[in-house]
Parts: C-alpha cells; sequence; structure tokens
C-alpha cells in the first residue's frame, strides 16, 4: 500500500464521524431523487400505458339530454377521430348495513358491443348479460371497501323508483383512476361508480334515443380546443356545460398534478441536501488542509508533486461521495418503493409496478458526486498553490485593512458598537466569502426542515379556513335535479336540523380573450352564514 495512501485511511478513521455525517447527508439527497424520480417515472408509465390500451377520450362534455341523431354531426367536426355517446346518471345508492346513503354514478354500456373508447377492465367476475334485469358491475376499489362481492346487493334510486341490482363482476376505469365524483380528495368509500346495460338505464330516465355523456377521441395534430369550441356550439341549445379537454378531466388532472409534483420534488429538495454536503465538505477539507501544512510541505520535499498531493484530497472526497452514493440508492430504490405501493391505494390502475430507470441511478449518482467534488475544489487549489518552504512556516496573518464604513467616512457608526460586535462585524466583510457559505448552509439546512414539515400547517389551515370559516355548516345537500325554494322548509323540518340555507351551483366556462377556464357558477342566499364568501 502506498504511503499516502495509508494516510488517506489514517484521516478517514480520524475524522470518521465527520465522513459518515457526510456521507448521510450526501445519501439523503441521492435517496430523495431517486425515490421522486423513479416514482415519477413509475407514475407516469402507468398511466400512458393505461391510456392507450383503454383509448382514454381526448374530449368529454356533458349535456342535459341530446338526441343520439347527433352522432353524425359531432363526428364531421373537423379533427375528431371518434366519437361514443352514453347515458351517465348519478343516483343515491344504499349498500345492506350502511346507514348514510351513497352516491353511484350509473354509466350505460351495450353489453353486445365491446367499449371501442374509454374501455373498463374487468378485475373479477363478469360483464351483465343482455336482457339481464338488475345486473351492474362496480368498481373495484368501491367494491373493496365496502366488502363488496360477486352476487351482493345494492339498492339505487333510478329516477324516483328503487331497484335491487346485483353486482356480477368489479372493473377498472381510466376515467375514474382517482375516483372522484369531482372534488380533490378520494371518495372511496361514499362514491361507486356502476355500468348497467345502456337500454335499462335509458328506460328509466326515459332517455331513449338520447345521450347525457359524449366522448371524443381527436386526430393525430388535431386542436383540442378547436374541436371544443366546435362542440359547445353545437350542442349548445341540449344543456351543456361545456366540453373540456383531458387536461381538465379531474382524474386525470388529479394524477398528472402528482407526477408533476414528483418531478419537481426530485428537483428541489435533493438539491438542498446536496449544497449542504458540499458546503460542509468545503470547510471539512479546509480545516484537514490547514492542519496538515507540515505535511503537505514535508510531502513536496520528499518530491511528490501537486497531481498526486490533490488526488490523495480527491481519493478522501471520493471514499465520502461513493460513501454517500451506495447508502442513497439503496435509501432512493427502498423510498421508491414505498411510495409506489402508498399511491396504489390512491390510483388503480390494472397493473402498477414500481419502474426504476438506469437514467435515474445514473444521473443522481453524478449529480451528488459533482457536488461533492464542487465543494472541495476551492480546498485542493489552495494545496496545489502551497510551496513547500511557504508550507513550513506558519500562515501568514491576514492582510486587514479598513471596514467599508471606515472608508466611507461613518467611522462614528462603528463607534455605537461594542469592541466585540465590531469585531464579528470585522471577520464577516473580511472574509465575506465564507460568510456567504456559512449563511447559505444554515438557510438549507433550515429549508429542510421546513420543506420536511410544513404540510401538517398547511392542512390544517386548510381545513381551518374552508370548514369553520367558509363552511361551517354540518352538512351539505345536493339534489340532482333543480327543486323549489320550499325544499329548504321540509329540510329544516328534519329532526336535529338548527338552520338550513339554499344555494344554487351551475358549471360554467370563464373566458377571457384565448384563454378560458372551466369552473362553477354559485348562488348564495342574502345574508348567507352557512357558506361564506372568505
Amino acid at each position: 500500500m502506498k504511503a499516502l495512501d495509508r494516510k488517506l485511511l489514517r484521516d478517514l478513521w480520524a475524522l470518521k464521524t465527520q465522513v459518515l455525517s457526510i456521507a448521510l447527508v450526501i445519501a439523503c439527497g441521492i435517496g430523495g431523487f431517486i425515490a421522486s424520480f423513479s416514482t415519477y417515472e413509475s407514475l407516469s408509465r402507468s398511466r400512458d400505458g393505461y391510456y392507450e390500451t383503454a383509448r382514454f377520450p381526448h374530449v368529454f362534455v356533458d349535456v342535459k339530454r341530446a338526441p343520439r341523431t347527433l352522432h353524425g354531426q359531432i363526428a364531421a367536426i373537423p379533427g375528431v377521430a371518434e366519437v361514443a355517446l352514453r347515458v351517465v346518471r348519478d343516483v343515491q345508492l344504499d349498500v345492506d348495513g350502511v346507514m348514510q346513503p351513497m352516491v353511484a354514478r350509473v354509466i350505460g354500456f351495450n353489453p353486445e358491443r365491446p367499449q371501442a373508447m374509454n374501455r373498463a377492465t374487468l378485475r373479477s367476475g363478469r360483464w351483465p348479460a343482455p336482457d339481464a334485469r338488475g345486473e351492474v358491475v362496480v368498481n373495484q376499489r368501491f367494491a373493496e371497501v365496502r366488502g363488496l362481492r360477486i352476487g351482493s346487493t345494492l339498492h339505487v334510486l333510478l329516477n324516483g323508483r328503487r331497484e335491487a341490482l346485483a353486482v356480477v363482476g368489479t372493473a377498472l376505469t381510466p376515467e375514474y383512476i382517482y375516483p372522484t365524483r369531482g372534488g380533490l380528495l378520494p371518495d372511496d368509500e361514499w362514491f361507486a361508480v356502476l355500468w348497467m346495460d345502456e337500454n335499462r338505464l335509458a328506460a328509466a330516465y326515459n332517455m331513449e334515443g338520447a345521450f347525457t355523456s359524449a366522448l371524443l377521441r381527436i386526430e393525430q395534430g388535431a386542436g383540442a380546443q378547436a374541436v371544443i369550441a366546435a362542440l359547445d356550439r353545437l350542442l349548445e341549445p341540449y344543456g351543456t356545460r361545456g366540453a373540456y379537454g383531458r387536461a381538465e378531466q379531474v382524474s386525470h388532472k388529479i394524477l398528472s398534478q402528482e407526477i408533476e409534483q414528483q418531478r419537481v420534488t426530485g428537483s428541489v429538495l435533493p438539491s438542498v441536501f446536496l449544497l449542504v454536503a458540499a458546503f460542509i465538505l468545503n470547510v471539512v477539507l479546509h480545516r484537514q488542509v490547514n492542519a496538515q501544512r507540515l505535511e503537505v510541505a514535508a510531502l513536496k520535499a520528499l518530491g511528490y508533486d501537486d497531481a498526486a498531493i490533490a488526488w490523495h484530497y480527491l481519493k478522501f472526497t471520493a471514499v465520502i461521495a461513493a460513501l454517500g452514493v451506495g447508502i442513497g440508492v439503496l435509501l432512493g430504490i427502498w423510498l421508491g418503493r414505498q411510495m409506489t405501493a402508498l399511491y396504489a391505494d390512491f390510483f388503480h390502475f390494472p397493473e402498477f409496478r414500481y419502474v426504476l430507470r438506469a437514467w435515474v441511478v445514473g444521473a443522481g449518482s453524478a449529480v451528488a458526486v459533482a457536488a461533492a467534488f464542487g465543494g472541495t475544489l476551492a480546498a485542493i487549489r489552495g494545496v496545489i498553490r502551497l510551496r513547500a518552504a511557504e508550507a513550513l512556516r506558519p500562515a501568514a496573518p491576514a492582510v486587514f485593512r479598513p471596514l467599508l464604513l471606515e472608508r466611507l467616512g461613518a467611522s462614528r457608526l462603528l463607534g455605537l458598537l461594542t469592541p466585540g460586535q465590531r469585531m464579528i462585524l470585522r471577520n464577516l466583510e473580511r472574509q465575506w466569502l465564507r460568510a456567504t457559505l456559512e449563511v447559505a448552509g444554515i438557510a438549507g439546512a433550515i429549508a429542510i426542515v421546513i420543506a420536511g414539515t410544513f404540510w401538517r400547517d398547511a392542512v390544517g389551515y386548510f381545513i381551518d379556513v374552508q370548514f369553520h370559516a367558509a363552511q361551517p355548516g354540518d352538512v351539505q345537500l345536493g339534489f340532482v335535479e333543480p327543486v323549489s325554494a320550499s325544499a329548504q322548509y321540509e329540510v329544516a323540518r328534519l329532526p336535529g336540523v338548527q338552520e338550513s340555507e339554499l344555494a344554487r351551483s351551475i358549471g360554467a366556462r370563464v373566458r377571457a380573450e384565448h384563454r378560458s377556464y372551466q369552473t362553477a357558477v354559485t348562488g348564495l342566499a342574502d345574508g348567507a352564514r352557512l357558506q361564506r364568501i372568505v
């Protein structure tokens, strides 16, 4: 073993606590990078693969009631490749053993014709038989949460008539990868998606020859906005709430935002860890070089050139970086698997596997090594510049000069400070680079703490504002169809009701020049207290 290698081992052992600490900081950085980007890849590949297999639509539109004879006109819109018309209704759902009523979105489909678009994936059981009465397929997650099995009975209110439905299968659909009725939070327990024979559903609502929902796939290269504008003009007489693209579809939007958040998290948070590690390495190696001035002088006097000595200190950094990378890769893979398993509880794909791409490990390792070496360049540059004869002497005192305030003629201000405060000010100005790096390191450490803990405060603040200031009421009662204002008095007479208010909400598209936004317009009663504008 070479003499410098033996010295390297002694140095690593002497500084084992600092070495391990820096390696763990690097490991946190690369671990966060790998975990976030591997989860990003897993979600992206699962989403894109499922969309392609199930032929997920590009444009969606809901109407009050429109004739199916419009199919040809919709298909003739420039850029439209395929059109699917269907009847969709939200109904009240009752499950045996559950007191509170739930909401089910019933989607009509033709058992004799395979779904060409927005295909549901059967997970268990079978599809309802043609001409069979009272058979439905339920989305898999709701069935799991409620303990439903093949043969279980559900009760729904179809256009005012209570009907019993037998569960004959469970399925998944790309339209409800994130199962929600329209809000931001998943609603697996209280919201179900049911598929039943479209003829039975249409007959229950007198919708023979009509549809309430249309799905469109557009041709490659066609503009979705032009298709949406033409579709809105065509369906305006039929009570459309405005067509919208895939980007505004609730499930897709929430899933895409979560994927983008993983990309941002994997870029920002690991950078903070690696900057902190680079700063600590810079400080440790500077101190190591200053403490070993005599050893460096002796090595140069014995004939070791600058490159050999610089490589010795680079190997010191390389060992720390390699240790951090090794721990970080293992940590990142473990965290990535845990995060993917966690997402599987919220996003439901037919196949959702953890994907680790080689570029993720390679890029994370390269960034970690670059940060480690970048933090030691200044110290190694000082070793190279150090001459043997100069290194044998103690370090020369720093060159001092008057402070900036003194040069500007503001010496009287310094007179207001104590001697200790003046010493602090002088050191900060004369060693401004070191002071800047130390401030950056402290700021990075605080950023790590805040980034990891602010969620609890943010969610708590959101809950406080939303449910105490904006909506202090306990229950919201929604109606599928508009009802008269007298319904308020009937609700007010229910046992336990202390106060009730009316509100009306309708979907709308807000436009300004070339921009548009799909939202809801809500009308509140005068002096409303249970729904407030904050």
